[in-house]
């Protein structure tokens, strides 16, 4: 498991331990479920949409991933998304490429980190 101290993996692995410590773990388990399940199925989309130049495909699908990633406390990664929901209604089809790769990265990242963290969540119960 890597040592995921910045970026978006870290965002997201501060998110789930503060909810934990708040007694949510059932909540990080369905967040993460959630996030990894739809996750994919939305950056699918995200990819689909933004090759086809399909403005209102690509505006949907990064309004849905955006709300998927800033639920798991991805903020910095919401806010790509939210700047790819922007570009998709007024911007150059041209800067969509670097923002989508920005997010494939950093749900990449995410993935990463919530794969080591399912492999530690059950111990996570056990109190202070």
């Amino acid at each position: 498991m890597g040592d995921f101290t910045t970026g978006p993996a870290a965002e997201v692995t501060r998110h789930l331990r503060d909810l934990e410590s708040r007694g949510s773990h059932g909540l990080v388990a369905r967040l993460i479920d959630t996030l990894m399940g739809e996750g994919s199925g939305q950056m699918e989309a995200v990819r689909k949409a933004a090759d086809s130049g399909d403005r209102d495909a690509l505006y949907r699908a990064a309004h849905s991933l955006q709300g998927s990633v800033a639920i798991v406390g991805a903020e910095s990664i919401a806010r790509v998304c939210s700047e790819l929901v922007k570009t998709s209604k007024t911007g150059s089809l041209a800067q969509v490429t670097p923002l989508v790769a920005q997010i494939e990265a950093g749900i990449e990242a995410i993935r990463k980190a919530l794969v080591g963290w399912t492999g530690r969540a059950p111990d996570a119960q056990a109190g202070p």
